[in-house]
């Protein structure tokens, strides 16, 4: 199993997203599955070792990790917390550059913007004084 990038999700667009999990959701689910048990180092981008490749294929490809973080994000809906800590390293190459990064960023910026998250926040009350 030797892929630059999912096929069929890139580029995951709003609409391919929606229509994905409401058409596609187990499949999809399955999809990343697989890609989860054979790499789990799926989130190291370029620094990722290839299982099933070797020679010019040794390395995955950075473009798979912006991938498989995009659909979990946005058609698997997996949580922030669980995002934030599978969000996909910088590029070895020129991390400064890494738009692949940037993107993910912004999505998790995304989602903590929509309360989708759900971190829990204690609510603290006063006890009352009165005897």
């Amino acid at each position: 199993m030797h892929y630059a990038a999912l096929v069929g999700y890139s580029p995951l667009y709003p609409e391919l997203a929606e229509r994905v999990r409401r058409d596609l959701l187990p499949a999809t689910q399955q999809y990343i599955q697989t890609y989860e048990i054979n790499a789990p180092w799926w989130w190291m981008g370029d620094l990722a070792h290839n299982t099933s490749a070797g020679g010019e294929h040794l390395w995955s490809s950075p473009s798979l990790a912006h991938d498989l973080f995009q659909t979990k994000a946005w058609v698997l809906r997996e949580s922030w917390n669980t995002l934030a800590h599978q969000l996909p390293l910088p590029m070895s190459i020129n991390p400064r550059y890494d738009l692949y990064r940037l993107h993910n960023l912004a999505t998790l910026l995304a989602l903590y913007a929509t309360n989708a998250h759900q971190v829990y926040v204690p609510q603290i009350s006063r006890r009352s004084t009165s005897p």
